[in-house]
């Protein structure tokens, strides 16, 4: 006598995923830190519906190579949507199911990509971390969601906390000001809007908001929740990925309230991405760092200042030490003069680094200096990582956060921590911020290599004519 067939059961996991799962409103975004189970929830959404042969779904992702990277949407519905029966052609990210039901993946890269689907009609629209896409591609796509068939149409969306999207301003009033925290009394409550032009006008029902001032009472209010959610409610990655946790909280400050605790009004500024709390000053590194001196190179006389940091890192203890920092603001042949002393004098255990501009001056200028500098270890990069400068400085500030970067003590010390507590504000100068994360990608990408025994290091000296420097109390 044969054995039944095996049955297996998906279900969400107990908490904000369910609560998603089982919300009927119009709009419901579900998110706000990382690891809270939130794609494998938007991927199991729309299988209520797959019996229905005439459903279509369509989730978008900002990007094509974000659908089809390794752990993308495309590799986790292969491991979801063949245990009801679907049938998935990677060519066209699509899967057809018994019924002839269709999910699909797609991607908006530009904000024009929204055109392409003026004549559809698409029941259950997804969007994949809503966060990165453009308000505009979001509005167009809500005149897409609907249907002939009967079904309901929804809006499923996932996030993660981003205070400049328009993501932030959708769901503020589940966000307390002040801490840009979600406020767990209104997690998951239904709110609902219309709109009045550009603006929303919203209430707390349907006859609140009908009879507001400004809303149409012949346009049908939408329904809308947000349900925030963090890695504590997903027990299943904390239990499968043990370290998972503890990498979230290796990141930046930034990245750490905005991934792990969910918090929408953190951005970067002044004393977030540098604390002088967290440098530890000691009088000297220890003999057996790999050292780099890395030059930000600055344009002219007027222009900003030409910044070298010299860091130091200690394999045995997985600590930074800076060493010293120079700022020189003058005409390009005294600064080059400056960047060969400096080379002689830190010598040639110590490796020059020199972050390439992109432009034909700097790859000219950069040129000249590696010629100049014949017999010394000389990397040339463009700048470290990449993304913009506070993108960049994010690997940087979390090992100083970390106590992972000691400070020698010397005379540019104020100079070189008052620009690091003050970036990214208007005003100051961030050569020395770019010449230490530079340092930083050199060191731990490239390593260096003794040449020579190590000469006299000459701490201290700041080769500057700036008069705008305010001392760190």
């Amino acid at each position: 006598m044969s054995q039944p067939a095996e049955t297996m059961r998906l279900k969400p996991q107990r908490g904000p995923q369910t609560s998603f799962l089982a919300s009927d409103a119009d709009i419901v975004i579900y998110g706000g830190a990382a690891g809270a189970g939130k794609s494998f929830g938007l991927l199991l959404w729309p299988l209520r519906w797959v019996s229905n042969p005439r459903f279509g779904a369509v989730i978008f992702r900002r990007t094509f190579p974000e659908i089809e990277a390794e752990g993308g949407l495309w590799d986790e519905s292969c491991g979801l949507y063949p245990l009801v029966g679907g049938v998935g052609r990677k060519h066209d990210m699509t899967w057809t199911f018994p019924s002839g039901a269709v999910i699909s993946f797609a991607h908006m890269q530009t904000d024009d990509d929204r055109f392409k689907w003026k004549s559809a009609q698409i029941p259950a629209i997804g969007f994949d971390q809503i966060e990165t896409f453009t308000a505009d591609q979001f509005w167009y796509m809500l005149s897409r969601n609907r249907t002939s068939s009967g079904l309901p149409t929804q809006i499923r969306a996932t996030c993660n906390p981003d205070p400049d999207s328009f993501v932030a301003s959708l769901i503020s009033w589940y966000i307390d000001q002040d801490t840009g925290y979600p406020i767990s009394e209104r997690a998951g409550v239904r709110r609902y809007f219309v709109r009045d032009g550009d603006e929303l006008v919203w209430g707390n029902s349907v006859r609140e908001l009908i009879l507001r001032k400004g809303a149409d009472p012949d346009t049908r209010p939408t329904s809308f929740q947000f349900i925030p959610a963090t890695i504590k409610d997903n027990p299943i990655l904390l239990n499968v990925d043990k370290t998972y946790l503890s990498r979230l909280r290796s990141m930046s400050l930034i990245d750490r309230e905005q991934l792990e605790k969910g918090n929408w009004k953190i951005r970067a500024g002044a004393g977030i991405m540098f604390r002088k709390e967290w440098f530890e000053f000691v009088d000297a590194a220890p003999e057996s760092v790999e050292m780099v001196r890395q030059w930000d190179l600055g344009g002219t006389e007027d222009g900003d200042p030409s910044a070298g940091v010299k860091l130091g890192f200690d394999r045995a203890t997985s600590t930074y030490y800076i060493m010293d920092a120079i700022s020189i603001q003058d005409v390009p042949h005294v600064v080059e003069s400056a960047i060969l002393n400096t080379a002689s004098q830190d010598g040639r255990r110590v490796t020059v680094g020199l972050s390439r501009d992109p432009g034909q001056a700097g790859v000219w200028q950069i040129s000249h200096l590696v010629t100049a500098l014949d017999g010394y270890n000389v990397i040339s990069s463009q700048e470290g990582g990449r993304g913009d400068k506070v993108e960049r400085a994010k690997p940087t500030s979390a090992q100083c956060g970390h106590g992972k970067v000691k400070v020698v003590r010397g005379e540019w010390n104020n100079d070189f921590i008052n620009q690091l507590v003050n970036f990214p504000s208007k005003g100051w100068h961030d050569d020395y911020v770019d010449a230490l994360v530079n340092a930083h990608f050199t060191l731990r990408t490239s390593g260096t290599k003794s040449k020579e025994p190590p000469k006299p290091s000459v701490l201290g000296r700041v080769w500057s004519q700036r008069r705008d420097r305010t001392l760190v109390g």
